[in-house]
Formats: structure tokens, C-alpha cells, sequence
């Protein structure tokens, strides 16, 4: 009666055996016979297998059962090698030798597992791992590639358009529309006087009314708003969308010029502002006696700067300034004439010239070197 959790085992042929313990197990078989049956079971174990260990012996109740698996060969082994392989085997194993009767004796039973080789067909392998889409034939798939190039090359070409038909738009809209055009109405001047009307300014940017701003050159519109003589300087700016914005500094009168038909107005730099018939009040009168224009411009800002130095008493004493290309003369309204050089030092030459009009009475009075005074 089989016992359970007692694996079966088949008993021996030989009634002489029933009922015989096996041998201890310190008494080892032979060494060739050891080597003998591994080398035996070596050749016959294939590339994966189970082995199942079932001893011969009657009435032993042990049993021992393993499975070894044995992984796929490497991919540097093939077919062609396995005969090389086993004729090697058989020359370095040993003669095997049959077992004695009184050694246990073991049942192999072999349980042999399909290659994957074999299992997986050229076709099942196509099928387990191919694409699952169908293939695209060589020349659709050239003519695809042609076709993708086509379009790729268009949409660039369409992009490259569009970016240029954006930038002509926006260079037409800036430069060339009526949006940004100059409106004259919206041309707005600051640092008027009577001397200069808005309508002089309007005049001399008439040209640039109905051009878009962007094309409008502020250093050509500054130019011609100082063409005016009576502006001395203006700067120009533009007033978005379509305007500009004109800040100008104008002349300022210092001193009149009598001609022969009448007084010639002059500012700092001996420019003509205007001219008049009568003299105008609350000016200097100037003499200048140049030849040239450079040096009547110097001579005028000498003697502008004189005019300046001076105290209002010594001022009101003055009648005519007369200036030179190097040196500023004044005559007094008594007829005295004071030499006075050039614009250097003029409050110590105008306290100098003070003391000596009130304590030393003379004709000339040279103070051209305030430390040295000269009287005649």
C-alpha cells in the first residue's frame, strides 16, 4: 500500500536484493566509474531537460527529484560546432564501467523540451515579432518620401511669401501709407516771440506736409526752421502718428546799429534781427568798424559781453559802443572815450573806470590794463 508523501520506487529484479540496506555512504564508488557516468550524462543532457532521480532499491523511502534548466545557447554556438563538440567529448571521457551489484543503481528518465529554433519557424517568427501593419513596397515608399520632400519644399517656399508679403505690408503701411502722413494742423511750436510768427515756421516745413514721418529727415527740417534768421536755434521731433513737435530759441535784440536808413537791430553775435526807421529804446548803440564777417560776429560778442559786465550806473553813462576786431571802446554821453581792451577783467576795469569819471576829469580814460590806468 502506497504511503502518502512517499514517492514510489521501483523494486529490484533480483529477489536476493529485497530487503538489503544500501551501502553506507563513506563507501564512495570508484573515481573512473564517477567520472565515467558524469561524463555519460553530459552527452546525453540536451540544450533544456528535467531529470527526475529515482533509485532502484527496494524499501528505501528516499528519494530525490531536481530539475535543471538549462538556458538558450550562446548566439556564438551553432549547429555546425555541436559535432566538433561532441567528438571532443568522447575523446577526453573515460571508458565507462558497468556498476556492481551492490552499488544502487538509478532510473533516468528524460523529459526532452523543444529548441526555440525549431519551435519558432521562419514564418511564426514573421508572424510572433514581424510588424503588424503590412510592409509598404519599395517604390511606394520612395514615391512617399519624393512626395513629403515635395510638400516640405512648398511649405517653406508659402512661409517665405507670407513673411515677405507681412514685411512689404508693414514697410508700405510705415513708410509709404497716409496714416503717418504730416498734417500741418498737428505741427505744434513753442518759443515764439514777436519777432518770429508761427506762420514763418509752417512756412518752412510746407514741404514735408503729406510725407509719412518715418521718411522725414528732423535734421533736414531742423535746418530749414533755423534758416529764419531770427531763430537761433530749434530742434524737431516727431509727434506720432502724424505730427511733429518744434522748440525753437529765438534771437534775443542786445544793441541797434545805425545805417543810413535807419538802426539795424543785432543780438548777441551782431546778427540782424530787423530794422527800423527810429531807434529803438532800451538798446545799446554799437559802432562796429570790421571789414570782414567773422570779425564783425567777434567784435559783437566782445562788446555783448561788456555791455553785460557793467554796473547799470556806468551803463546809463554810455552812449555808443564801439567794437573792433580785438578791442572794445566806449564813448560817454559828456564825449569822454574809455579804451577798455578786450573783455577780460571787466569788473575790475568798470570800478577803475568809476573812480576815475568821479575824481580825475580827463578826455581818455585807458583802462585796457586795470593795474596801470592812463588818463589823457
Amino acid at each position: 500500500m502506497r504511503r502518502p508523501g512517499v514517492p514510489q520506487t521501483p523494486r529490484s529484479n533480483d529477489s536476493k536484493d529485497r530487503g538489503a540496506r544500501p551501502e553506507p555512504k563513506n563507501q564512495a564508488p570508484d573515481r573512473a566509474e564517477a567520472r565515467g557516468r558524469r561524463t555519460e550524462n553530459r552527452e546525453q543532457e540536451p540544450a533544456k531537460r528535467n531529470l527526475r532521480v529515482v533509485p532502484a532499491e527496494d524499501g528505501a523511502r528516499e528519494s530525490t527529484s531536481r530539475k535543471r534548466r538549462i538556458g538558450i545557447p550562446r548566439l556564438g554556438r551553432t549547429r555546425k560546432d555541436e559535432p566538433r563538440r561532441e567528438a571532443k567529448r568522447a575523446s577526453t571521457s573515460l571508458p565507462e564501467s558497468k556498476p556492481s551489484n551492490s552499488e544502487p543503481t538509478a532510473v533516468v528518465k528524460k523529459t526532452r523540451i523543444s529548441s526555440p529554433r525549431r519551435y519558432f519557424t521562419p514564418k511564426r517568427a514573421s508572424e510572433t515579432f514581424g510588424a503588424k501593419k503590412d510592409t509598404i513596397e519599395l517604390g511606394e515608399r520612395r514615391a512617399e518620401i519624393k512626395s513629403a520632400r515635395r510638400m516640405a519644399i512648398l511649405m517653406r517656399i508659402l512661409i517665405a511669401l507670407g513673411a515677405l508679403a507681412v514685411v512689404a505690408a508693414i514697410v508700405w503701411a510705415v513708410f509709404f501709407s497716409p496714416f503717418f502722413a504730416l498734417t500741418a494742423s498737428k505741427i505744434e511750436v513753442t518759443g515764439l516771440n514777436d519777432d518770429v510768427p508761427e506762420s514763418a515756421v509752417q512756412e518752412k516745413l510746407t514741404p514735408y506736409v503729406g510725407v509719412p514721418l518715418p521718411r522725414i529727415s528732423m535734421g533736414s527740417a531742423q535746418e530749414s526752421i533755423e534758416g529764419i534768421v531770427q531763430v537761433k536755434s530749434a530742434r524737431v521731433s516727431r509727434a506720432w502718428p502724424d505730427g511733429l513737435s518744434v522748440n525753437i530759441t529765438v534771437r534775443e535784440p542786445i544793441a541797434a546799429e545805425k545805417t543810413d536808413e535807419g538802426y539795424n537791430v543785432l543780438d548777441g553775435e551782431g546778427v540782424v534781427i530787423r530794422s527800423t526807421l527810429e531807434y529803438p529804446e532800451g538798446l545799446a548803440l554799437v559802432e562796429l568798424n570790421t571789414e570782414a564777417e567773422e570779425d564783425r560776429e567777434t567784435a559783437m560778442t566782445r562788446v555783448a559781453k561788456v555791455h553785460e559786465a557793467l554796473p547799470a550806473e556806468l551803463r546809463e553813462r554810455v552812449a555808443v559802443y564801439v567794437g573792433n576786431a580785438l578791442t572794445v571802446e566806449m564813448r560817454t554821453t559828456d564825449g569822454r572815450l574809455i579804451k577798455w581792451g578786450d573783455e577780460s577783467d571787466s569788473g575790475l576795469k568798470a570800478q577803475v573806470v568809476m573812480l576815475l569819471l568821479d575824481q580825475r576829469p580827463a578826455q581818455v580814460y585807458d583802462v585796457s590794463t586795470p593795474a596801470r590806468p592812463v588818463t589823457s
